[in-house]
Protein backbone atom coordinates (compact mmCIF):
# COMPACT_ATOMS: atom_id res chain seq x y z
CA UNK A 1 0.00 0.00 0.00
CA UNK A 2 2.73 2.81 1.01
CA UNK A 3 4.70 1.55 -2.10
CA UNK A 4 2.04 1.95 -4.54
CA UNK A 5 1.16 5.57 -2.74
CA UNK A 6 4.77 5.88 -3.29
CA UNK A 7 4.58 5.11 -6.85
CA UNK A 8 1.89 7.03 -7.34
CA UNK A 9 3.14 10.34 -5.57
CA UNK A 10 6.50 9.01 -7.86
CA UNK A 11 4.48 9.54 -10.92
CA UNK A 12 2.92 12.45 -10.13
CA UNK A 13 6.13 14.42 -9.19
CA UNK A 14 7.32 13.33 -12.52
CA UNK A 15 4.32 14.88 -14.02
CA UNK A 16 4.96 18.17 -12.43
CA UNK A 17 8.32 18.34 -13.66
CA UNK A 18 7.33 17.64 -16.87
CA UNK A 19 5.09 20.09 -16.92
CA UNK A 20 7.92 22.52 -15.24
CA UNK A 21 10.02 21.71 -17.95
CA UNK A 22 7.36 22.64 -20.82
CA UNK A 23 6.43 25.92 -19.44
CA UNK A 24 9.95 26.54 -18.58
CA UNK A 25 10.83 25.73 -22.09
CA UNK A 26 7.93 27.94 -23.87
CA UNK A 27 8.79 30.86 -21.17
CA UNK A 28 12.55 30.82 -22.72
CA UNK A 29 11.02 30.67 -26.32
CA UNK A 30 8.98 33.57 -24.90
CA UNK A 31 12.00 35.58 -23.36
CA UNK A 32 14.15 35.19 -27.03
CA UNK A 33 11.21 36.28 -29.25
CA UNK A 34 10.87 38.89 -26.77
CA UNK A 35 14.49 39.84 -27.00
CA UNK A 36 14.57 39.05 -30.52
CA UNK A 37 11.62 41.37 -30.76
CA UNK A 38 13.62 44.30 -28.80
CA UNK A 39 16.59 44.24 -30.61
CA UNK A 40 15.07 44.42 -33.76
CA UNK A 41 13.27 47.93 -32.83
CA UNK A 42 16.53 48.94 -31.18
CA UNK A 43 18.09 48.68 -34.67
CA UNK A 44 15.53 49.67 -37.02
CA UNK A 45 15.92 53.19 -34.34
CA UNK A 46 19.23 52.85 -34.35
CA UNK A 47 19.04 52.46 -38.47
CA UNK A 48 16.72 55.52 -38.53
CA UNK A 49 18.46 57.93 -36.65
CA UNK A 50 21.74 57.01 -38.87
CA UNK A 51 19.67 57.33 -42.48
CA UNK A 52 18.78 61.31 -40.73
CA UNK A 53 22.11 62.09 -40.29
CA UNK A 54 22.94 60.99 -43.61
CA UNK A 55 20.04 63.03 -45.24
CA UNK A 56 22.00 65.74 -43.05
CA UNK A 57 25.43 65.16 -44.37
CA UNK A 58 23.67 64.95 -48.09
CA UNK A 59 22.07 68.34 -47.77
CA UNK A 60 24.86 70.03 -45.67
CA UNK A 61 27.33 68.65 -48.38
CA UNK A 62 24.77 69.64 -51.64
CA UNK A 63 24.80 73.44 -49.53
CA UNK A 64 28.65 73.52 -49.66
CA UNK A 65 28.57 72.46 -53.18
CA UNK A 66 26.24 75.27 -54.50
CA UNK A 67 28.58 77.73 -52.24
CA UNK A 68 31.74 76.35 -54.24
CA UNK A 69 30.01 76.90 -57.88
CA UNK A 70 29.11 80.23 -56.77
CA UNK A 71 32.32 81.38 -55.65
CA UNK A 72 33.79 79.76 -58.43
CA UNK A 73 31.57 81.68 -61.05
CA UNK A 74 32.06 85.19 -58.92
CA UNK A 75 35.96 84.40 -58.99
CA UNK A 76 36.00 83.48 -62.63
CA UNK A 77 33.76 87.14 -63.39
CA UNK A 78 36.40 88.93 -60.96
CA UNK A 79 39.77 87.54 -63.30
CA UNK A 80 38.15 88.73 -66.26
CA UNK A 81 36.93 91.90 -65.02
CA UNK A 82 40.52 91.94 -64.03
CA UNK A 83 42.22 91.58 -67.25
CA UNK A 84 39.75 93.72 -68.87
CA UNK A 85 40.96 96.60 -66.24
CA UNK A 86 44.69 96.06 -67.20
CA UNK A 87 44.17 95.33 -70.91
CA UNK A 88 42.10 99.12 -70.74
CA UNK A 89 45.01 100.58 -68.09
CA UNK A 90 47.56 98.87 -70.62
CA UNK A 91 45.88 100.48 -73.97
CA UNK A 92 45.22 103.61 -72.14
CA UNK A 93 49.55 104.08 -71.01
CA UNK A 94 50.72 103.32 -74.29
CA UNK A 95 48.11 105.71 -75.90
CA UNK A 96 49.35 108.52 -73.66
CA UNK A 97 53.05 107.72 -73.91
CA UNK A 98 52.32 107.68 -77.54
CA UNK A 99 51.05 111.20 -77.38
CA UNK A 100 53.79 112.26 -75.20
CA UNK A 101 56.36 111.22 -77.72
CA UNK A 102 55.00 113.11 -80.68
CA UNK A 103 54.99 116.47 -78.02
CA UNK A 104 58.61 115.72 -77.36
CA UNK A 105 59.24 115.84 -80.82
Amino acid sequence: MFQSKADEAQREAEGYRRMIRANSEKLEEEYAEKLAKLCLQETEERRRKKLEELKALENSHSDYYNMKLRMQAEIAGLLERMEATKQQWVTSNVTKMGACAQKGR
